[in-house]
């Protein structure tokens, strides 16, 4: 046996070295270059050791300094076409609840009943710290957004190292769905941060057999519920990935597992109670929604439903805007093909390997989803699945990151060279994505029109210069994007500018009742129609706006009234 010695600074560390004439394991403190043997485990761990408590201050900084860089990046890729792309959707509705909730309503639910109203809360927070700006509802679905790429990584680390975690965090990050969800102020947008969160905690949980930890999953799961009923789906997944933790331990003879009930209970606390309050909401909400959830399922609707779930699942990870409505027509595409591939193989790899979380998570949702759920319409429907997009990228991860981890240990040339490819397949999303949004604004997208009017109008009201605005009636049947309409668009806007207005009924004779008593001057939102039947006997004025581009398009404007 023998033993060397090295210093790490002025500081000597023994090391563990295998020594081969003898077959045996010695203290030996010298340059890792000890030939590999059944201590040089052990060996590496206590040079690591050594190292990372003389340069703590390192430790610490790279590890603060990778999620930072992780969430820039993401946050980068989330900014561009923030309120442009998607148009406005019926958010307006959640804005307002989250209004009602900075004024002290205390609302138990959003819109619906069988969403909570945490997201309402959030944009509310949203508005206290930023002020009464209309890009703070998006913004903080936005930064959600971002945030869930960091837990993605640390997530994806916990259960299949730095490589896969690395790779996992990229696909993430230029998710194109991910994206462009997360520029809807809707609350199911928020669901994938709130379920990256539950999933990392108890994953936290099973290897530390921590107990408090089981209960924070708890809460945290009951927060994702609030964000929408979908989560429910992923609870049998959840309960089997933590089953061993309950069996193995002496947990199951202690508080915590029931704590962690009450946790997840008491987070969806509010939902609970305004069902109780209300009986019969929940129901009702659901029945009116038969465009997004199945009335009297049956096992052809389950079929159908289960195909469209498997090309929404392949768009999602590929982030393919083109293509046919079927998995072949998805599968099929020359741009999917890598893809589809490595999801394969992934799957039977992360078989292999007994990647019990991810596995579960995406079969269970896949398997019952299609039960009660037919809305998998491309980018926006797929939100109802955002939460297995961490997941479906750490499997597709799986075998790439193997393949690199074997390459960088015998031929790091060809692992090099295997990177770029890596990068290829994190940076074609976010092409797409781009593509897809300036084609969007080309072919006719209002968003820019609605800033603009909203934006001159707003800067108008707050200098003293018009005192109201009248918005005509006609402008709730000028289509944005879905659920959305121009009038609800610009009632929420002005409702977060605090900017007075109300809805009129553009007649002539009517107009002239309304601008009877209304204080002068003002402005008069139109739609184009209403323009003509209005006339000319009323003297508005043409609001002048900035140049920008696609402005003027919609079918609408902005008169003002001296």
């Amino acid at each position: 046996m023998r033993a060397r010695r090295i210093g790490i600074g002025d500081q000597l560390v023994a090391i563990p070295v295998h020594v081969k004439s003898m077959g045996g394991c010695g203290l030996a403190v010298g340059p890792m270059r000890a030939e590999v043997g059944p201590c040089n485990r052990t060996a590496v761990r206590l040079q690591e050791s050594a190292l990372a408590e003389r340069f703590w201050w390192l430790v610490a900084t790279s590890r603060l300094t990778i999620p930072l860089l992780i969430f820039a990046m993401a946050i980068a890729l989330r900014l561009p076409y923030l309120m442009e792309a998607p148009g406005f959707t019926d958010e307006g509705i959640d804005v307002k609840v989250g209004l009602a909730a900075l004024h002290g309503q205390w609302p138990l639910v959003d819109a619906e009943p069988y969403i909570g109203s945490l997201f309402n809360y959030l944009i509310a927070g949203g508005f206290l710290v930023l002020g009464h700006n209309p890009v703070v509802p998006r913004l903080v679905v936005t930064v959600l957004g971002a945030l869930t790429v960091v837990l993605s990584y640390f997530l994806a680390k916990r259960l299949a190292g730095t490589t896969a975690a690395l790779i996992t965090t990229g696909l993430m990050a230029t998710s194109a769905v991910h994206i462009w969800n997360g520029h809807i102020a809707w609350s199911n947008c928020t669901t994938p941060f709130f379920t990256t969160a539950t999933m990392l905690v108890l994953v936290e949980a099973r290897i530390r057999r921590s107990g408090p930890l089981l209960v924070a999953a708890g809460a945290l799961y009951g927060l994702a519920l609030q964000t929408h009923f979908s989560v429910t789906f992923l609870a049998p997944a959840l309960l089997v990935y933590v089953s061993p933790l309950l069996r193995r331990s002496s947990l199951l003879r202690t508080p915590w597992p029931y704590l962690a009930i009450i946790a997840a209970i008491l987070a969806y606390g509010n939902v609970i109670a305004y069902n109780v309050l209300n009986p019969g909401a929940f129901e009702t909400a659901a029945r009116e929604k038969e465009y997004g959830y199945v009335v009297g399922p049956t096992l052809d609707s389950y079929l159908i439903n289960l195909q469209a779930l498997a090309a929404a699942v392949v768009r999602m990870v590929s982030s393919s805007f083109g293509g046919g409505p079927s998995v072949i027509d998805q599968a099929s595409l020359l741009i999917n093909l890598p893809y589809v591939a490595l999801l394969l193989i992934g799957i039977v790899y992360g078989i292999w390997r007994r990647q019990l979380l991810p596995l579960m998570a995406i079969g269970v949702t896949v398997l019952m989803m299609p039960y009660l759920n037919k809305e998998y319409g491309f980018p926006f429907g797929v939100r109802y699945l955002g939460y297995l997009l961490p997941l479906l990228y750490l499997l597709m991860a799986l075998p790439l990151a193997r393949i690199l981890d074997i390459l960088g240990q015998r031929a790091r040339t060809a692992a090099l060279a295997l990177w770029p490819l890596c990068l290829l397949l994190v940076a074609v999303p976010a092409v797409n994505l781009f593509i897809y949004n300036e084609f969007y604004l080309a072919l006719g997208a209002t968003s820019p029109t609605i800033l603009t009017i909203e934006s001159e109008i707003r800067v108008r009201y707050q200098a003293g210069v018009i005192h109201e605005v009248l918005l005509d009636e006609q402008l709730d049947w000028v289509y944005t994007a879905p659920g959305g309409r121009a009038l609800r668009a610009f009632d929420a806007l002005f409702d977060v500018d605090q900017v007075p207005h109300r809805t009129v009924w553009m007649r002539p004779d009517n107009l002239r009742k309304e601008l009877s008593g209304a204080r002068r001057p003002l402005v008069l939102i139109l739609s184009d129609a209403s323009r003509q039947r209005v006339g000319e006997g009323f003297g508005l004025v043409r609001m002048d706006a900035p140049n920008r581009r696609y402005v003027g398009r919609g079918g609408y404007w902005a008169y003002y009234l001296p």
